[in-house]
């Protein structure tokens, strides 16, 4: 009992974290209290890495020893994945920005480097962690939905009510999605597929460097394959 109390206490600390380090490059910028580099450094390291890789995994390599068998037939789960991908890019407007508006390669490159950074972070916590947290799907999909929601809320500084509200509803279905099939890496290529197209069609980090955006995923790879590749088993059980 008091170890399942200090794993979830644990969590909620994690997360405030993770929460914080989002919100706060953003809340930076619009108080305009520093300039340059730092909020951009905020966000790719100590968010990205940090706060979205290197902690979450080390907190589930100690606390979550077990990983859930994958359910469903493998075409009909990639099918629902990718119907709740593009009703997410309706809702969200993108998909016909998408398909219209053309951006020059580095533009399209910082993108998908930037999406990784996000779409790694949240696949973590909202499709790794919190199932072996929460057993019951219901309780699973609603804290998804939540997570998802604020966590777009923090990272517009409490400003983006809209994007908030797309996200709790791309959590939802995303959620749903994954507690019929667990498939985790699915539930990432969804993910990554939604957040990259919202972000192309919102264009929040235009003045993101490269250089910093590509830093930031070397280090995310390299932690993952150099130090957390368990992430990988599909046993059901391992220990460390």
């Amino acid at each position: 009992m008091k170890l399942k109390k200090n794993t979830y206490s644990q969590f909620f600390l994690l997360l405030t974290f993770f929460f914080v380090c989002w919100a706060a490059p953003q809340i930076l910028q619009n108080m305009r209290l520093f300039s340059g580099l730092l909020p951009q450094i905020l966000f790719g390291i100590v968010f990205a890495v940090i706060a979205g890789t290197l902690l979450p995994l080390e907190y589930s390599r100690y606390r979550l020893l077990r990983t859930l068998p994958a359910k469903r037939n493998l075409f009909l789960s990639f099918f629902i994945t990718l119907l709740v991908v593009f009703l997410i890019s309706i809702l969200s407007e993108a998909l016909p920005g998408l398909l219209t508006t053309l951006h020059p390669i580095p533009f399209y490159v910082r993108y998908a480097l930037l999406s990784f950074c996000i779409s790694f972070s949240l696949w973590v916590f909202a499709f790794f962690i919190l199932p072996r947290l929460i057993p019951d799907a219901a309780a699973y999909i609603l804290c998804t939905a939540v997570f998802f929601g604020f966590g777009f809320f923090a990272q517009s500084a409490f400003g983006d009510f809209l994007l908030s509200l797309e996200m709790f509803i791309a959590g939802l279905l995303l959620a749903i999605a994954q507690a019929y099939h667990n498939r985790p890496w699915l539930s990432f290529v969804a993910t990554y597929l939604i957040i990259a197209s919202a972000m192309i069609h919102r264009q929040p980090y235009n003045d993101f460097p490269l250089w910093l955006a590509s830093l930031s995923c070397i280090l995310m790879l390299w932690l993952i394959f150099s130090r957390y590749r368990y992430i990988f088993r599909s046993s059901r059980h391992h220990r460390h």
